[in-house]
């Protein structure tokens, strides 16, 4: 078992972790697959674009999934200027916060990216995605032995490691 950083830039999905080769990809992932539904509040919402914007003053997270969201339509002379650099400055910020290097697990012979790291009961487990026509088939975990240096690696490359209590 191995751990490799490529040397490839990925862009996860900050909700379900899915990854896109482009941040357009990504754009379009969510795009397609936020329905009204806040992640981060856990409820549903008539217009959950202004529901982001709101929020987005005073929540990172809230910002990130506004610089991903489509372009609130409506706004009109200096408040649909101000509106779109506002839009720009999420959107860059989405950009920063999703982008990072491809990280795989290399474990006989196959490939399986890594999208999260988890300590649970004194094991690192490993959530990782292969690529499968059946989606309920992509998703793996793998439990490894616990070491600092692995933990570096994947927080350095920008792997999310969560703590699970």
């Amino acid at each position: 078992m191995k751990i490799e950083i490529l040397d490839e830039e990925i862009f996860v999905c900050p909700v379900c972790k899915k990854y896109f080769t482009t941040f357009y990809g990504l754009v379009t992932h969510f795009r397609m697959s936020a329905h009204g539904y806040c992640p981060i509040c856990k409820k549903t919402y008539k217009n959950v674009i202004g529901h982001f914007y709101q929020k987005s003053f005073s929540s990172i997270e809230h910002a990130i999934l506004f610089g991903l969201s489509p372009t609130k339509q409506g706004k009109t002379g200096d408040s649909k200027k101000k509106y779109r650099q506002y839009k720009e400055i999420c959107k860059n910020l989405a950009y920063e916060k999703c982008k990072r290097k491809r990280v795989q697990l290399v474990l006989d012979g196959k490939r399986y990216d890594i999208l999260e790291a988890i300590i649970q009961n004194g094991k690192i487990v490993l959530h990782c995605y292969k690529r499968h026509a059946y989606e309920h088939l992509s998703h793996h975990y793998f439990e490894i032995e616990p070491s600092n240096e692995i933990l570096n690696e994947l927080r350095k490359a920008g792997v999310d490691v969560y703590v699970d209590v």
